[in-house]
């Protein structure tokens, strides 16, 4: 049984050989499939959906395989994408403890909803999906900064770049978690 292929799309030229050029060190190597992509996105800002076939036939892997990998990963994006992307934990813990009011405040100051844009074209916002770190919650990150136990007060200082984060996620740095201040219910 042969796998269904999504319909055909029409590449620009120069998207090709572009992508052809990207991707000429991982030719024919099916096990570079997600670091061909992330290279396709470094040169594009985000994946462009015209791109998957080509790079399909570079890497001798099919085109829903590619396609179903970019849709996997969260830090792959098939469609533009701002230039900073904003991602706030989607889990259930981050939800109890204030993600709706951050969103809210994200909301009322930049006006975006779940994958949208600002006009400027400075900020996207993502949901993030929930890694475990419960005790850092709620978690709300920037490109690679991550802020942890935001509160919706430090929203402002965080897209202003008065507040700092720590590079990637805190989980599994080896540090014991700090305890969470008591809260009265």
């Amino acid at each position: 049984m042969s796998e269904s292929q999504p319909p055909r799309r029409a590449v620009p030229a120069g998207l090709e050989e572009r992508v052809r050029q990207l991707l000429a060190p991982f030719r024919g190597d099916r096990t570079m499939t997600v670091d061909a992509l992330k290279v396709i996105q470094q040169a594009y800002g985000y994946v462009p959906p015209e791109s998957l076939r080509v790079a399909a036939e570079e890497l001798g892997v099919s085109e829903n395989t590619l396609d179903g990998i970019l849709h996997f990963y969260e830090f792959l994006f098939p469609r533009p994408v701002g230039e900073r992307v904003i991602r706030v934990c989607s889990g259930t813990v981050c939800q109890a403890l204030g993600v709706p009011v951050i969103l809210r405040r994200i909301r009322e100051r930049l006006g975006l909803r779940w994958y949208e844009t600002t006009p400027d074209g400075k900020y996207t916002l993502m949901p993030l999906p929930c890694y475990n770190t419960c005790a850092y919650a709620p978690i709300l990150q920037i490109d690679t900064l991550t802020f942890v136990r935001v509160t919706p007060e430090q929203v402002d200082e965080i897209l202003d770049g008065r507040l700092e984060g720590v590079e990637g996620l805190p989980c599994g740095d080896g540090k014991p978690t700090p305890p969470r201040e008591e809260v009265e219910l």
